[in-house]
């Protein structure tokens, strides 16, 4: 055979071989249910049921993401209200995306969580807990100089079920919400800018502006570090605490939370349970989409 051939021969080998051979039994051993960059692994050694998950909008991933990331887009597993799909329409929509019940979702945004954030929620919900929060997301990872890729990630579909019943423990919808209202000890959360909670903005969706009789202020964004290098990572716990007492909220409350869709509310209600360990907080999934249009109907009710 000649030499050169041989050699072609011995490298077509030992690719082969190479690509064969498995990743490393790298451990991953989160602190808590919000990581930092600087407890991942290397992306190249993460197992095959370690996946990241970019919930940013489309074209954001399209122009660059973390390498190997799988793409879910809120409005994937929304209704035209922004509520949550039906849960077998939801765990369909995993198994398209290759996701398993036996995998690891690592979920990231750059909305100082507010997305990832409302993906967690939502797979709560549904019954799915093996999911964790990327501090700082793709903004934090990119100040870092760590790859870069602007390449979907293509993977086999799989029939997605999800290994628990529904855990509505961290749910609250509008009926439940209307009833509960009467209970003086509810404390409601908004956690909108001060611009939506008065009125005088009113985002796409919403048929009228203001908020939930009763509510309470609380911009989402004052739980996320404002200095830039922070890269809107959410602040240390005693800060939190901090913030919470602030505004005069306590563990012992009973605490709803909402914004317009869902999702700014839904990063407060994952810093008060799973950072702060509050035990009796729900986020109010029709948010101000849906109580707009409840607001609407009560104000054109006959003899009002």
């Amino acid at each position: 055979m000649p030499r050169a051939y041989a050699h072609i021969l011995f490298f077509t080998v030992l690719s082969s071989l190479l690509a064969c051979t498995p990743k490393p039994d790298v451990k991953f051993s989160p602190s808590g249910k919000l990581i930092e960059v600087s407890e991942l692994p290397p992306i190249d050694d993460l197992s095959e049921n370690i996946l990241l998950v970019d919930t940013r909008e489309l074209k954001n991933f399209q122009d660059g993401h973390i390498p190997g990331a799988i793409h879910i887009w809120r409005d994937e597993l929304s209704d035209s209200l922004q509520m949550m799909r039906p849960r077998d329409e939801i765990a369909k929509i995993l198994g398209i995306k290759g996701i398993s019940s036996a995998d690891t979702l690592i979920i990231y945004d750059d909305h100082g969580c507010a997305e990832a954030a409302r993906l967690w929620w939502v797979l709560h919900y549904c019954g799915f807990d093996n999911t964790y929060l990327l501090n700082g997301g793709y903004s934090h990872w990119k100040r870092n100089e760590l790859p870069i890729s602007n390449r979907a990630v293509r993977r086999i579909s799989k029939e997605f079920q999800f290994p628990k019943d529904i855990q509505p423990d961290y749910y609250i919808n509008k009926a439940d919400l209307e009833a509960e209202l009467l209970n003086a000890e509810l404390v409601l959360l908004d956690t909108r800018t001060k611009a939506e909670f008065d009125g005088a903005f009113n985002k796409k969706g919403a048929l009228s502006a203001g908020h939930i009789p009763g509510s309470i202020w609380l911009d989402y964004m004052e739980s996320v570090d404002p200095n830039p290098e922070s890269d809107k990572r959410i602040l240390p716990l005693e800060k939190l605490n901090l913030l919470f007492e602030s505004r005069d909220i306590k563990s012992s409350d009973n605490i709803v939370t909402y914004c317009h869709s869902g999702a700014r509310s839904a990063q407060t209600t994952f810093i008060l349970t799973q950072l702060l360990k509050y035990p009796n907080v729900r986020n109010y999934d029709g948010s101000w989409i849906e109580w707009s249009r409840r607001q609407v109907a009560v104000n054109q009710a006959p003899g009002e």
